[in-house]
């Protein structure tokens, strides 16, 4: 797997049925053996992101996350915080996680015309009592 300090490859696996059928496919997200999670503790959840629009920009105080579309295309834009800005396309073709360190701007934009859907695991998970997420200005 190709793997940098800010983003993986996925692999996807076609998985069959007990006769040998081909039925679909998995693709490995996070795993406690890739070095990329900082462990399994945290949070998974899924996110839409409705054409022409975008979620962001907003920076988390304390949260890692990590970011794979896997439906759909999407633009991310993460801002470092020593400024250095990341772009990554994210889409169903080509499986790739995006890494977002804790007080780094991050957005995800949808050009297309379709939907886009998101699968994130953030570490820690959010806890409404800790208002850790700070939005801030757009920038595309």
């Amino acid at each position: 797997m190709a793997q940098s300090a800010f983003s993986k490859t996925c692999r996807k696996v076609a998985t069959t049925d007990a006769a040998g059928q081909p039925n679909g496919w998995l693709v490995e997200l996070y795993s406690e053996r890739d070095g990329f999670t900082q462990g399994l503790r945290g949070q998974v959840y899924a996110t839409i992101i409705a054409p022409h629009t975008a979620k962001g920009f907003h920076v988390h105080a304390k949260a890692y996350g990590h970011f794979t579309c896997v439906s759909g295309s999407v633009r991310s834009v993460v801002v470092a915080r020593d400024g250095d800005r990341r772009q990554t396309q994210l889409d169903d073709e080509d499986f790739r996680t995006v890494k977002v360190w804790p007080r780094e701007a991050h957005c995800m934009f949808n050009e297309s015309d379709t939907p886009a859907t998101i699968i994130k695991f953030r570490t820690p998970a959010r806890s409404p009592k800790d208002p850790e997420q700070h939005t801030i200005a757009p920038q595309a």
